[in-house]
């Protein structure tokens, strides 16, 4: 389980919630038998998250999700994730049904520490020209720091 809370004037503009709950239901496997370990993960994803809960939070939808990852030692991991969009419903200032676009990355992350991660990923979350939302694509770096 994820909240999320957005802050964004678009909110309020497009009648969205401004926070909500994801709910997840994962598989995940380590495959050891090839010369490097893969880690492969799979599930379904229960969200009301508009644009990835960029926008706002409307209606549940469920979407699938698929991550992969090759460890080519202890602390790298060099893989690729794809999550499908998600119908989130309509809204009284939104005729349409509000569908976000399909979610892909591909990312490399270093474990510095047990606590301490630096992730550096090249992200697509949909053309912002078409039906289904997105925000475009771009390079991400994320640094995580565990207590």
């Amino acid at each position: 389980v994820k909240y999320r809370h957005t802050d964004s004037n678009t909110t309020s503009a497009m009648d969205l919630k401004h926070a909500g709950l994801n709910y997840y239901l994962v598989a995940t496997k380590l495959i050891t038998q090839l010369p490097y370990p893969v880690l492969v993960s799979a599930g379904l994803q229960r969200s009301d998250e508009v644009v990835y809960g960029m926008v706002g939070h409307n209606h549940y939808g469920t979407g699938f999700f698929a991550n992969i990852d090759v460890l080519p030692s202890e602390n790298v991991a060099i893989g690729v994730e794809y999550r499908q969009g998600i119908k989130v419903g309509n809204t009284s200032k939104v005729a349409d049904d509000i569908e976000n676009a399909d979610y892909w990355n591909g990312h490399v992350a270093w474990f510095v520490t047990k606590q301490l991660t630096l992730v550096g990923a090249y992200v697509y979350t949909g053309d912002t020209k078409k039906d289904k939302l997105g925000v475009g694509d771009g390079f991400v770096l994320s640094v995580q720091y565990q207590f």
